[in-house]
């Protein structure tokens, strides 16, 4: 989305967002498991399933908890 690349790492539990650009991370949201798929994007809102059985809802600009 714009100039941000998001995806999420079954290595770190957390989800990233780095700009496209310079490739410097924005982010990160961590959980409590892997999260195994990529997040999905509305609202300016990133919406991300865990293996620790939750789904999170982040602010995309920032990655604060919603």
């Amino acid at each position: 989305m714009d100039d941000s690349v998001y995806f999420g790492s079954s290595v770190t539990n957390s989800v990233h967002c780095f700009n496209i650009y310079s490739g410097n991370e924005k982010w990160f949201y961590r959980t409590d498991g892997p999260v195994r798929f990529p997040p999905s994007y509305y609202n300016d809102k990133m919406y991300l399933g865990s293996d620790d059985g939750y789904v999170y809802c982040v602010n995309a600009s920032n990655g604060s908890f919603v």
